[in-house]
């Protein structure tokens, strides 16, 4: 993914994408999002569909104190007494912490998104299955639907116009995957400088 959108992203869910900051040796994500534009819209959805729901379902601290604030709670509303119910539920929400999950990895694999995580329900769990199942009928290059189908070999998800560039020998070219590697390379360098710069610094 290109860097505008990756950083669009990065800035949109620093909760989901904390980790793009550790170094390659504690995570994943130090790589970036490795998948075509195509998807953007995919993990952007999914991105906001967990933030919410996690602010919408925050996690318990105490779940002792949270079971007695609620019979307490219950009373108050039995005896119709607002005043004592209310100050009861704001120490019930008091309570309770939002907890986001962060992406440990996000590339393409076999043709599809793989949106990796460390934690989250399996609520969460069944969107990122949907949105990766998603992904192998979603243009990786353009994020077009008409008619997309997958390669054979190394399989990439494209439509008909993206796979005729694809196809195209040009695009191919010995040079091209040269320069890549290279530029792969000297990223890997720049990573390991920065590390051991923040070493120095401790």
């Amino acid at each position: 993914m290109n860097t505008k959108l990756q950083n669009k992203l990065f800035e949109k869910y620093p909760e989901i994408f904390i980790q793009k900051d550790w170094t390659i040796q504690q995570s994943c994500m130090p790589w970036g999002i490795c998948c075509g534009d195509g998807w953007y819209n995919l993990i952007d959805n999914l991105c906001y569909f967990i933030t919410q729901h996690c602010k919408n379902n925050p996690e318990i601290i105490d779940k002792d104190l949270d079971d007695k604030l609620h019979k307490e709670w219950s009373i108050a509303l039995k005896d119709k007494n607002q005043i004592l119910a209310d100050e009861i539920y704001d120490k019930i929400k008091a309570n309770t912490e939002v907890v986001i999950p962060n992406a440990t990895q996000v590339k393409e694999k076999f043709g599809g998104l793989c949106f990796y995580n460390n934690a989250g329900s399996e609520y969460i769990r069944g969107a990122i299955d949907l949105v990766e199942f998603m992904s192998c009928s979603v243009c990786e290059n353009c994020g077009s639907t008409d008619n997309v189908k997958q390669t054979k070999g190394w399989i990439v998800t494209l439509c008909p116009k993206c796979m005729k560039k694809y196809n195209n020998p040009e695009n191919h070219n010995i040079f091209k995957r040269l320069w890549y590697s290279i530029r792969f390379k000297l990223w890997v360098l720049k990573q390991k400088y920065k590390n051991a710069k923040k070493k120095k610094e401790k």
